[in-house]
């Protein structure tokens, strides 16, 4: 019995410098699906449900700061705060009307020991507080990916990537509901912790496909 749903959004930004960005956005889902898991009054039974909530509302402000030290050492910083509402007024038996502020914080650095050095070394944190998912709530979640990479060949056609995604195994959030008689609470097994080597061979006279955009209209074209 699931509903097509409409997605809205709207965003306004602001580059300062040609590289510093601020964004405001608003999204919002009328009728926006979920997953979500109910227990059953009457019976020992756990049922896993995708419905169709009034709507989902988000409400954010973004920045993206990245800045360059001596051309060896990239930094981007991305920080994002938004307010979530998540709304139902039938799942089963009962509502829900859940809200909530979350703050989202990544910072990725690419480190060159000079700037003709073939070697770079990349180590990247992202951190998301507290968050919801219609009427349950979850943890916070943090990792930490860590890698190198080697470029070679015939002007440096080849590349050779070790990456180390989620060193920790922290990016996995725990679920929990208690609301209107609903008591769950549901641990992932900590799984995504992962190592990749990637090798990247361009062959002699491969030029990639130009997707880039004409941003000249907002400031940062040439």
């Amino acid at each position: 019995m699931l509903q097509p749903y409409l997605d809205y959004s709207g965003q306004l930004s602001y580059i300062f410098m040609q590289k510093y960005v601020a964004i405001i956005y608003v999204q919002y889902a009328d009728k926006a699906t979920v997953q979500l898991p109910y227990q059953l009054p009457d019976e020992l039974k756990l049922v896993y449900q995708t419905i169709n909530m009034n709507y989902k509302r988000t409400v954010g402000l973004n920045f993206n700061i990245p800045f360059d030290i001596n051309h060896i050492w990239n930094v981007t910083t991305t920080l994002n705060v938004f307010n979530q509402k998540e709304k139902a007024d039938c799942f089963h038996d009962i509502s829900f009307n859940n809200t909530k502020w979350i703050f989202y914080g990544a910072l990725n650095n690419n480190i060159r020991f000079n700037q003709n050095c073939p070697v770079s070394l990349s180590v990247d944190f992202a951190y998301i507080s507290p968050s919801i998912q219609g009427i349950a709530n979850l943890s916070d979640m943090w990792k930490l990916d860590a890698g190198i990479k080697y470029t070679f060949g015939k002007k440096q056609c080849c590349e050779l990537n070790l990456k180390a995604n989620d060193i920790f195994n922290r990016w996995s959030p725990a679920m929990t509901i208690n609301h209107a008689g609903q008591n769950y609470r549901m641990k992932i097994h900590k799984m995504t912790q992962n190592v990749k080597l990637t090798l990247i061979w361009r062959f002699n006279g491969f030029k990639p496909k130009d997707t880039s955009f004409d941003t000249s209209r907002f400031g940062t074209g040439k």
